[in-house]
């Protein structure tokens, strides 16, 4: 069967960091509903959940199950869930999130079409209304039953097995899992990836200069820093706390307060100083993630004036 083609919009240029920010707060409000009776524990494997506590150990305000949230609907949007890039996704970050989670979430987030697919979304609206509560019931059941950590291999046991094997018929599910369709979520890897890849390289040459004062690398990068318009700052943002872009910063955290702030790239240059410490109607606080950052909305945060000195 020939793939159905339809006209997707340009978007070219800076306005293609706008639309790809819009993208992960669709993302964020597609997903929440999957969050909202969670915990930590419940979604990081072990292994991560004591990499992400010692983040919150550095940073007490963070939400862990809001990192969740911002890092897997960030890296959809990146990814994106087409057949390949669904199945590399779960195989990519099975080791970070509970392999059962991220099967709902992508199972959901997949069938989700793109605006320009205009006969799709009123099926999709379909989707959320009929399927979405049930999906929502089996996770429930399945982390009553402490299946969350069983192995993809083992999926058959679980309530996620039962919810596909029950639905295998549904016109609305079968409509949405067509590959005759141009999904929302078609993945932005190739625009972004090399993007922040470039940029983070060029901050860590600059930093790791030894020649250079801090006064001097800081004024080198406030210009690159110049070049950033709002959404490219807020994508880095939320680039550097994904695990495709924690080398930023995140990685950089130990047991010992502060002892790696040379490598605290985003705090040292104030990298997103630009943009409101708010994002989605305040629900999400930058300054939580990024304490030593001096927004340029608010006053210059106290920790920062104490550690600057280490700065160099």
């Amino acid at each position: 069967m020939a793939t159905k083609k339809y006209h997707v919009r340009d978007y070219s240029g800076r306005i293609t960091f706008e639309f790809i920010l819009e993208q992960v707060y669709q993302c964020i409000s597609d997903l929440t509903p999957f969050f909202r009776d969670m915990t930590a524990d419940k979604i990081f494997t072990d292994e991560y959940l004591s990499k992400c506590l010692k983040i919150q150990k550095e940073r007490p305000q963070l939400d862990l199950v809001q990192i969740a949230l911002c890092d897997i609907s960030y890296s959809i949007v990146f990814f994106g869930v087409t057949y390949w890039d669904f199945t590399s996704l779960l195989r990519l970050y099975e080791k970070y999130f509970h392999g059962l989670f991220l099967n709902y979430i992508a199972f959901y987030i997949s069938k989700k079409p793109h605006l320009d697919a205009n006969e799709k979304q009123q099926t999709w609206a379909g989707f959320k209304s009929l399927h979405l509560p049930e999906l929502l019931e089996h996770l429930n059941k399945d982390y009553a039953e402490g299946k969350n950590q069983i192995p993809n291999y083992r999926l058959a046991e679980t309530e996620f097995h039962k919810f596909l094997e029950k639905n295998k018929g549904s016109n609305i599910i079968n409509s949405l899992s067509h590959r005759d369709f141009y999904k929302y979520y078609g993945g932005h890897q190739f625009k972004l990836g090399h993007y922040y890849r470039h940029l983070f390289q060029s901050v860590k040459y600059i930093n790791e200069n030894k020649i250079l004062s801090f006064s001097e690398k800081y004024n080198y990068i406030k210009i690159l820093r110049a070049q950033l318009s709002t959404p490219e700052q807020y994508l880095l943002f939320f680039n550097s706390i994904s695990i495709a872009g924690r080398a930023w910063e995140f990685d950089q955290i130990s047991d010992n307060l502060y002892e790696n702030v040379n490598c605290y790239f985003i705090s040292k240059f104030n990298l997103i100083k630009n943009i409101p410490d708010t994002f989605i109607l305040n629900a999400i606080q930058i300054r939580y993630y990024y304490p030593l950052v001096h927004f340029e909305f608010i006053d210059e945060p106290a920790e920062r004036r104490k550690i600057e000195n280490k700065f160099y």
